[in-house]
């Protein structure tokens, strides 16, 4: 859905993202069963803003990332032990 002189660079950079992201996953879910937890494997629903500003949706695209990756380092902070352990 991204159009204009930008395309290229931004489909192969919101590509690469999505690697990585699906990178995160697959970590995630195996660090869940190294804890003999058992990961969802639900998908949640698609949501559409019916906003095609390519500005908008990178800087809400960015805005959660950080988010999320804030919320991931948080995750990983609670599974180290202690310093002193």
């Amino acid at each position: 859905m991204v159009q204009g002189f930008g395309r290229i660079p931004i489909v192969s950079w919101l590509r690469g993202q999505a690697d990585e992201s699906m990178l995160h996953a697959h970590e995630a879910g195996e660090l869940i069963t190294q804890l003999e937890g058992e990961p969802s494997l639900g998908v949640g629903p698609l949501l559409q803003t019916h906003s095609h500003d390519t500005r908008k949706i990178l800087e809400e695209y960015a805005t959660r990332l950080i988010s999320d990756e804030t919320r991931h380092a948080g995750e990983v902070r609670k599974m180290l032990p202690p310093p002193n352990d």
